[in-house]
């Protein structure tokens, strides 16, 4: 073990929430605060952009801790229709106010561009993948589970479906947080930066943002390593509503004063 020190389910959740609402409110700031530390600082906006990633790097981890704890739903609830129930009803409230964030971090006009869904329906489709496997396998057909699997992660994405199910498949702690490491790896060193290049070309100065937001990902297996089981505090509701409370909130701001 590394990491000593014992947080409880709801106390890494709840950083999991803050990370969240502050990867998306610097999101929606990033070129001004990219400016203005430019300006500031007179560096260039290219040096800056690195900072900016450096200090907000910890909201990276996020989704991955959320990603854990809905595995560790999976396989401790005793009413599983009715965590899909929630996972659904949330996402879809959700999907309006996200569709008008993303609008507001690309700076466009507020308008709906289902390009692509909320988390939450990142997280149902993992749950849904964790569920068709369990079944199956009580069935002595496994493989038909991992087939479900493969299916729900491909109507979502495919990244946060598998980070989901591999905390779920694997029961060891070592080979669970080894194949979220590889997920992570796989996406933030391989995928966004391959991506990068091949739209934009190659560039010098966006080589420490991967390494950056690779390390704080990579880091989140350190925080998931200080959770023992203990589930803490109780609010069942409060993540659920969490998500487009949050989002709704800053894309009011950014509408009313910002816009």
């Amino acid at each position: 073990m590394i990491i000593y020190k014992e947080y409880t389910a709801f106390q890494l959740k709840t950083f999991g929430a803050i990370s969240m609402f502050l990867d998306h409110a610097y999101k929606i700031c990033f070129f001004w605060i990219v400016s203005g530390l430019s300006v500031w600082l007179h560096l260039g906006e290219e040096i800056c952009y690195n900072i900016v990633t450096l200090l907000f790097g910890v909201t990276s981890m996020s989704f991955f801790i959320f990603a854990f704890f809905c595995a560790e739903s999976c396989r401790y609830t005793k009413h599983r229709f009715r965590y899909l129930r929630n996972l659904l009803v949330f996402a879809v409230l959700s999907e309006i106010p996200f569709q008008y964030l993303v609008d507001t971090i690309e700076g466009e006009t507020l308008k709906l561009q289902f390009g692509f869904t909320n988390v939450l329906f990142t997280l149902l489709l993992g749950t849904c993948a964790c569920f068709a496997y369990e079944e199956m396998k009580k069935r002595g057909k496994g493989w038909i589970g991992l087939l479900a699997a493969v299916l729900c992660a491909g109507i979502a994405w495919v990244y946060g479906v598998m980070a989901v199910f591999a905390c779920y498949f694997f029961r060891e702690k070592k080979q669970k947080f080894t194949a979220l490491g590889i997920i992570i790896f796989l996406l933030y060193g391989i995928r966004i930066p391959a991506e990068d290049i091949l739209s934009y070309g190659f560039d010098l100065y966006m080589l420490p943002s991967y390494f950056i937001k690779l390390f704080f990902c990579l880091g989140t297996i350190l925080v998931l390593q200080t959770y023992h089981g203990v589930k803490g505090k109780g609010m069942k509701y409060f993540f659920y509503l969490f998500y487009p409370v949050h989002i709704s909130l800053l894309v009011f701001v950014y509408a009313v004063f910002l816009a």
